[in-house]
Protein backbone atom coordinates (compact mmCIF):
# COMPACT_ATOMS: atom_id res chain seq x y z
CA UNK A 1 0.00 0.00 0.00
CA UNK A 2 2.77 2.19 0.75
CA UNK A 3 4.61 1.93 -2.56
CA UNK A 4 1.41 2.30 -4.45
CA UNK A 5 0.75 5.43 -2.46
CA UNK A 6 4.30 7.09 -3.96
CA UNK A 7 4.01 5.25 -7.10
CA UNK A 8 6.91 3.54 -6.41
CA UNK A 9 7.71 -0.36 -5.94
CA UNK A 10 9.37 -1.86 -2.84
CA UNK A 11 11.24 -5.24 -2.97
CA UNK A 12 11.13 -6.90 0.56
CA UNK A 13 14.41 -9.48 1.57
CA UNK A 14 14.46 -10.43 4.68
CA UNK A 15 15.85 -13.15 7.25
CA UNK A 16 12.86 -15.86 8.44
CA UNK A 17 15.32 -17.15 11.37
CA UNK A 18 15.23 -13.76 13.29
CA UNK A 19 12.40 -12.01 11.73
CA UNK A 20 14.02 -8.97 10.06
CA UNK A 21 12.62 -7.76 6.86
CA UNK A 22 14.27 -4.95 4.39
CA UNK A 23 12.07 -2.74 2.37
CA UNK A 24 13.84 -1.22 -1.03
CA UNK A 25 12.15 2.28 -2.51
CA UNK A 26 12.97 1.36 -5.88
CA UNK A 27 12.30 4.64 -8.52
CA UNK A 28 12.41 4.18 -11.91
CA UNK A 29 15.25 7.51 -12.10
CA UNK A 30 17.44 5.80 -9.59
CA UNK A 31 16.77 9.36 -7.61
CA UNK A 32 15.33 10.24 -3.98
CA UNK A 33 12.37 11.82 -4.38
CA UNK A 34 11.78 14.77 -2.46
CA UNK A 35 9.21 12.93 -0.19
CA UNK A 36 11.79 10.11 0.96
CA UNK A 37 10.83 11.17 4.17
CA UNK A 38 7.49 10.92 4.05
CA UNK A 39 7.68 7.67 2.43
CA UNK A 40 10.57 6.40 5.25
CA UNK A 41 7.52 7.65 7.98
CA UNK A 42 5.11 5.82 7.02
CA UNK A 43 6.91 2.49 6.45
CA UNK A 44 8.33 3.38 9.96
CA UNK A 45 4.75 4.06 11.47
CA UNK A 46 3.80 0.42 9.43
CA UNK A 47 6.73 -1.39 11.14
CA UNK A 48 5.70 -0.02 14.32
CA UNK A 49 2.03 -0.74 14.19
CA UNK A 50 2.67 -4.16 13.89
CA UNK A 51 4.97 -4.88 16.61
CA UNK A 52 8.51 -4.24 14.41
CA UNK A 53 11.27 -1.71 14.67
CA UNK A 54 12.39 1.09 12.41
CA UNK A 55 15.96 -0.77 12.60
CA UNK A 56 17.47 -3.97 13.69
CA UNK A 57 20.27 -5.81 12.53
CA UNK A 58 21.47 -2.97 10.38
CA UNK A 59 22.35 -0.25 13.25
CA UNK A 60 20.61 2.86 13.71
CA UNK A 61 23.57 4.70 12.39
CA UNK A 62 22.80 8.11 11.08
CA UNK A 63 19.94 7.57 8.69
CA UNK A 64 17.26 6.89 11.60
CA UNK A 65 18.97 8.58 13.86
CA UNK A 66 16.56 11.56 13.04
CA UNK A 67 13.24 8.84 13.81
CA UNK A 68 14.96 7.45 16.82
CA UNK A 69 11.46 9.23 18.59
CA UNK A 70 9.20 7.47 16.75
CA UNK A 71 10.14 4.34 18.55
CA UNK A 72 11.41 5.49 21.42
CA UNK A 73 10.58 7.88 24.34
CA UNK A 74 12.55 10.82 25.33
CA UNK A 75 13.59 8.87 28.48
CA UNK A 76 14.59 6.04 26.45
CA UNK A 77 16.96 8.01 24.41
CA UNK A 78 18.23 9.76 27.08
CA UNK A 79 19.35 6.26 29.04
CA UNK A 80 20.52 5.32 26.07
CA UNK A 81 22.94 8.77 25.83
CA UNK A 82 24.36 7.57 29.31
CA UNK A 83 25.15 4.41 28.01
CA UNK A 84 27.13 6.04 25.30
CA UNK A 85 28.96 8.35 27.88
CA UNK A 86 29.58 5.46 29.76
CA UNK A 87 31.64 3.31 27.60
CA UNK A 88 32.66 5.99 25.13
CA UNK A 89 33.36 9.00 27.62
CA UNK A 90 35.49 10.79 25.13
CA UNK A 91 32.66 10.22 22.18
CA UNK A 92 35.25 8.83 19.99
CA UNK A 93 33.25 5.54 19.08
CA UNK A 94 31.36 6.55 15.92
CA UNK A 95 30.71 9.90 17.19
CA UNK A 96 26.94 11.25 15.90
CA UNK A 97 25.45 8.27 15.39
CA UNK A 98 22.81 6.69 16.78
CA UNK A 99 22.06 9.89 19.60
CA UNK A 100 24.15 12.67 20.42
CA UNK A 101 26.32 13.06 23.68
CA UNK A 102 25.79 16.80 24.73
CA UNK A 103 27.30 18.07 28.27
Amino acid sequence: AIAKKYNTISPIAGHIADGNVHNFIMLANGKLPDYIEDIRNDMYNAALKYGGTITAEHGTGRTRKKHMNQQYTDREIEIMRGVKKAFDPNNILNPGAIVDVMD
